[in-house]
């Protein structure tokens, strides 16, 4: 049997900066998954985590 997929939960932001994207700035920001500790934060695009995460 497989082991259940992994469902990313959003914890915390940790930090933000600005990145050009294509000819346009656009922010990313740190993120803190639950249930992994802060070494494997990520840096996402702060826009694509507020269509996945609307209420956070």
């Amino acid at each position: 049997m497989d082991p259940a997929p992994f469902k990313a939960c959003l914890e915390a932001i940790l930090d933000r900066k600005m990145v050009k994207r294509g000819r346009i700035a656009a922010t990313k920001v740190l993120v803190k998954w639950q249930k992994l500790p802060a070494e494997r934060a990520t840096w996402e695009f702060y826009y694509d985590l507020l269509k996945q995460f609307p209420n956070f």
